[in-house]
């Protein structure tokens, strides 16, 4: 790279470790701001590979990711749309399916949660 260039005036193990911060810092912003534009409430140990396979799908098929996370906001289980932005359908399909799964997994546990919520607030309203 161009580390060379600045040898002289900068300490390269040091610039090294910097690098490798920033690099985990930024994969984690990354990683959250990813989750909040795919709409994840809560972490799944298949996110990352969700998410590099959404991006692996996107990029080789010229997907305009404006277009595609602005359609996936108002996303409600009907592909067309989504399908019309690739030039390969059946990655993308595959995808959505997964991500199809992974949202009715979400959903699930959040209505265990609001369940188990309003359970505590009646039993408290019953003892107190």
């Amino acid at each position: 790279m161009h580390t060379h260039a600045l040898s002289p005036i900068l300490d390269i193990k040091r610039s090294q470790k910097v690098l490798e911060v920033f690099d985990n810092i930024f994969t984690a912003k990354y990683t959250n701001l990813l989750h909040a534009k795919l709409d994840f409430k809560k972490e799944d140990e298949n996110d990352l590979r969700r998410i590099k396979r959404l991006l692996d799908t996107l990029e080789p098929h010229n997907v305009d990711y404006t277009a595609f996370f602005r359609l996936l906001s108002r996303y409600n289980g009907t592909k067309t749309k989504l399908l019309a932005l690739s030039t390969d359908k059946k990655p993308l399909l595959e995808w959505l399916d997964d991500y199809d799964r992974r949202m009715a997994k979400e959903k699930v546990n959040i209505e265990m949660q609001d369940t188990c919520y309003r359970s505590k607030i009646h039993l408290k309203e019953l003892y107190t």
